[in-house]
């Protein structure tokens, strides 16, 4: 889970499969994306609120674009040799993810 700089809406993410974003105020959903994989770790909100990302077991992190209906997938990264624990935006345009390679 984590907190968007508007102290309103929040990300979450489980192995439901659901990427979530609500509305903290009204407790509503605003988007429920499917994954691709269900082992998610970790999911991330950006600055602006206009993107957000989540990796996990598939050692891939996937970043979101929140702007369009339904949300899209916008970019994954997937050079992580080990699985995504941890990943947090910097900016919209950047952000810091840590793997568990084993090595």
């Amino acid at each position: 889970m984590h907190w968007s700089l508007d102290k309103r809406h929040l990300v979450s993410a489980s192995q439901d499969g659901k990427l979530i974003v609500w509305d903290s105020y009204t407790t509503n959903k605003i988007h429920a994306i499917p994954l691709r994989s269900s082992l998610v770790m970790t999911c991330a909100y950006a600055p602006s609120g206009s993107f957000a990302a989540c990796g996990g077991l598939d050692n891939i992190c996937t970043v979101y674009n929140l702007g369009s209906s339904p949300a899209k997938i916008a970019r994954e990264l997937s050079a992580h040799m080990g699985y995504l624990s941890c990943c947090r935006y910097i900016s919209d345009r950047q952000i810091l993810t840590y793997d568990f390679d084993r090595g």
